[in-house]
Formats: structure tokens, C-alpha cells, sequence
């Protein structure tokens, strides 16, 4: 640990390379591309002659090991033993921070510690005030529809002139009641 009392140890340095390395792999490599392609369209990564499945096995197991390594640093680097329940949630958490990081292994790394500062706050929080600590959960919920009802939003023009009107017209009508 490096410092006392704290749950701070070597996977963060260990999480942080192999963030960097994801980074490469998918960014700076024909393999990356190929990878990202089959992700962001499989119809059409395949019809360029790209074998979809393979590399969703690839990123599966690349995954796999990610959250094994992750495991085995929780275990020899904070509890020292093998508990049960020992990371509860975190499975929900990390789905809400990749999307709170845009999908980008570089862009998950603020967005880790963000939710980090979140949860050790929600704890703090019910210790001192009585708020239930699940809150945390509720907030990230409520970030994940922010999210997605965001990049609906910028993905269709015309949804997004749509509720732009919904907008200005929520805002004459309160307008037109304070007159």
C-alpha cells in the first residue's frame, strides 16, 4: 500500500498501463481497426472482409483477463484473502464509467476516478448524514439515461430539432404565464 490506512496499492499503476496498452492496441494497430470495426458495425466490417466473430471472441477473452487481473490485485493488494462479495456492483460501475469515459480506454481513466471520489463520497455520506450509501446507484443510473438520451439526441438531427422546439416552447409558456 502506498499509503497507510488506505486501499491504495500497485493496481492502480497496473490499471493505468494496461489502459494505455488497450489504447495502443485498438488505436495504433490494423488489428485495433479491425476490432473497432467489427464493434461499430459487423454488417459492414464483414462485407469488408473481416472475420466479426473472431475478434468478438478476441475482445471477450481480452476482457476475461482484464477483469481477472483486476480480481487477483483487489484480492493480493487490499484484502490479502479471498472474500465473499468483495466486489459488489462494480460490474454495473464499470459499465457506467466506460460510457461516462466515451468508450475510450484513455477516456475511462478520469471517469474511474470521478465515480471513485462518487462512491468513497456516497460512504462518507451515510456515515455522517444518514443518506443511504446506495444512492450512488440511483445517480448512476440516472447518468447512463443522460448519456444515452444525449447521444440519441447528437445521432439524429432531426430528433434533435425536435426537442429543441419542445424546448423553446416550454419556455414561452411559462413566459406567457408570468405576463
Amino acid at each position: 500500500r502506498f499509503i497507510p490506512r488506505t486501499r491504495l496499492h500497485t493496481g492502480l499503476f497496473i490499471a493505468l498501463a494496461l489502459a494505455v496498452l488497450i489504447y495502443l492496441l485498438l488505436w495504433k494497430t490494423d488489428y485495433g481497426y479491425k476490432m473497432r470495426a467489427s464493434g461499430a458495425s459487423g454488417r459492414a466490417a464483414r462485407y469488408g472482409g473481416i472475420s466479426v466473430e473472431w475478434y468478438l471472441v478476441v475482445s471477450m477473452v481480452i476482457s476475461g483477463a482484464f477483469a481477472g487481473i483486476a480480481g487477483a490485485v483487489e484480492v493480493a493488494g487490499v484484502h490479502r484473502r479471498a472474500l465473499e462479495g468483495i466486489t459488489a456492483g462494480y460490474g454495473f460501475s464499470g459499465i457506467v464509467v466506460a460510457l461516462f469515459g466515451g468508450l475510450s480506454p484513455i477516456g475511462i481513466i478520469p471517469a474511474s476516478f470521478f465515480f471513485g471520489l462518487l462512491i468513497v463520497g456516497a460512504d462518507m455520506t451515510q456515515r455522517l448524514v444518514g443518506v443511504p450509501a446506495n444512492m450512488i446507484n440511483v445517480l448512476q443510473g440516472i447518468i447512463i439515461l443522460v448519456i444515452v438520451a444525449t447521444k440519441m439526441i447528437l445521432a439524429d438531427p432531426y430528433l434533435a430539432e425536435r426537442v429543441w422546439r419542445a424546448w423553446q416552447k416550454r419556455g414561452k409558456k411559462h413566459v406567457e404565464v408570468e405576463a
